[in-house]
């Protein structure tokens, strides 16, 4: 595994709840975790300023799948820019 030869660890941490979403920056706090990836799942999208908030709290730096983190406060996400690849798509194709 590409973690394993760069000397890192990959832990997965799953919550289903805010609850869980507490007890899993915990966890991250006690392993002292280095960084959050945060994978798409409607539960996470829909409590992403509680995630966003607590990556913040516990100084976890973190990336997110979907824009819609950086809107409510997170530094940097790894979405696509849909609206200019469409954008790209339909540009006529360059002569020559």
């Amino acid at each position: 595994m590409a973690a394993q030869a760069l000397g890192r660890r990959i832990e997965v941490l799953r919550a289903a709840s805010e609850a869980e979403l507490e007890t899993a920056f915990a966890g991250m706090t006690q392993q002292r975790l280095g960084a959050l990836f945060v994978n798409i799942d409607s539960f996470f999208a829909a409590h992403a300023d509680q995630i966003v908030a607590l990556a913040a709290r516990h100084r976890v730096p973190a990336s997110y799948p979907l824009r819609h983190f950086v809107t409510v406060g997170s530094l940097r996400s790894y979405d696509a820019n849909f609206a200019e690849a469409f954008r790209r798509g339909r540009s006529p194709a360059p002569q020559g």
